[in-house]
């Protein structure tokens, strides 16, 4: 019983949005403050976790501050590029277009 309300407390916790929003933040603030360049797949994952333009930004800086960009390993190319098309719709929601440097 004690089991079950300790799982309960730590379950709710994880599941709050405050804490997801952090978890968030820490693994887009992670491609800032890291040393070594991740593998495509965990650059893809971060891709499809992208919900802001300023997301997506950070991913296409990372990649390009390691010169992962028309380098020959098309992994990396694509989650580029796919993050790219995804920055451009997302400044149209935002109503944002061109104001973080990149020209579409």
């Amino acid at each position: 019983m004690i089991n079950g309300i300790i799982k309960s407390i730590f379950d709710g916790y994880r599941d709050s949005e405050d804490t997801k929003k952090r978890m968030h933040e820490s693994n887009f603030n992670e491609l800032d403050e890291t040393e070594f360049l991740f593998s495509s797949d965990f650059m893809n994952q971060m891709y499809f976790s992208a919900k802001t333009a300023d997301d997506c930004c950070m991913i296409m800086n990372y990649l390009e501050r390691y010169r992962c960009v028309d380098a020959g390993i098309e992994s990396y190319d694509d989650v580029y590029y796919q993050t790219a098309a995804k920055l451009k719709r997302k400044l149209k929601e935002e109503g944002k277009r061109g104001s973080r440097g990149y020209s579409f």
